[in-house]
Protein backbone atom coordinates (compact mmCIF):
# COMPACT_ATOMS: atom_id res chain seq x y z
CA UNK A 1 0.00 0.00 0.00
CA UNK A 2 2.78 2.45 1.13
CA UNK A 3 3.95 2.09 -2.66
CA UNK A 4 1.22 3.17 -4.22
CA UNK A 5 1.02 6.06 -2.23
CA UNK A 6 4.39 7.11 -3.24
CA UNK A 7 3.85 6.64 -6.60
CA UNK A 8 0.87 8.44 -6.68
CA UNK A 9 3.05 11.23 -4.68
CA UNK A 10 5.98 11.06 -7.26
CA UNK A 11 2.75 11.49 -10.24
CA UNK A 12 1.64 14.48 -8.08
CA UNK A 13 4.63 15.86 -7.95
CA UNK A 14 5.53 15.29 -11.75
CA UNK A 15 2.34 16.85 -13.16
CA UNK A 16 2.99 19.98 -10.47
CA UNK A 17 6.26 20.56 -11.92
CA UNK A 18 5.58 19.96 -15.58
CA UNK A 19 2.82 22.53 -14.94
CA UNK A 20 5.10 25.34 -13.29
CA UNK A 21 7.39 24.55 -15.87
CA UNK A 22 4.25 25.33 -18.76
CA UNK A 23 3.45 28.57 -16.84
CA UNK A 24 7.39 29.60 -16.81
CA UNK A 25 7.53 28.93 -20.48
CA UNK A 26 4.29 31.48 -21.42
CA UNK A 27 6.30 33.88 -19.31
CA UNK A 28 9.42 33.43 -21.22
CA UNK A 29 7.18 33.63 -24.63
CA UNK A 30 6.04 36.97 -23.43
CA UNK A 31 9.19 38.26 -22.54
CA UNK A 32 10.78 37.22 -25.57
CA UNK A 33 8.08 38.63 -27.64
CA UNK A 34 7.82 41.84 -25.96
CA UNK A 35 11.48 42.43 -26.49
CA UNK A 36 11.31 41.92 -30.05
CA UNK A 37 8.58 44.21 -30.52
CA UNK A 38 10.47 46.85 -28.74
CA UNK A 39 14.04 46.01 -30.73
CA UNK A 40 11.92 46.13 -33.60
CA UNK A 41 10.38 49.83 -32.99
CA UNK A 42 13.70 50.75 -32.04
CA UNK A 43 15.28 49.29 -35.54
CA UNK A 44 12.30 51.24 -37.15
CA UNK A 45 13.83 54.43 -35.45
CA UNK A 46 17.02 53.77 -36.16
CA UNK A 47 16.06 53.27 -40.04
CA UNK A 48 14.13 56.36 -40.22
CA UNK A 49 17.01 58.38 -38.75
CA UNK A 50 19.65 57.12 -41.38
CA UNK A 51 17.16 57.43 -44.26
CA UNK A 52 16.66 61.04 -42.80
CA UNK A 53 20.30 61.71 -42.87
CA UNK A 54 21.69 61.43 -46.49
CA UNK A 55 18.96 64.01 -47.46
CA UNK A 56 20.13 66.06 -44.79
CA UNK A 57 23.98 66.03 -46.17
CA UNK A 58 23.09 66.43 -49.89
CA UNK A 59 21.55 69.63 -48.72
CA UNK A 60 24.72 70.73 -47.46
CA UNK A 61 26.51 70.03 -50.88
CA UNK A 62 24.15 71.23 -52.85
CA UNK A 63 24.08 74.49 -51.28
Amino acid sequence: MAAIEKRQKEIADGLASAERAHKDLDLAKASATDQLKKAKAEAQVIIEQANKRPLADSGRSES
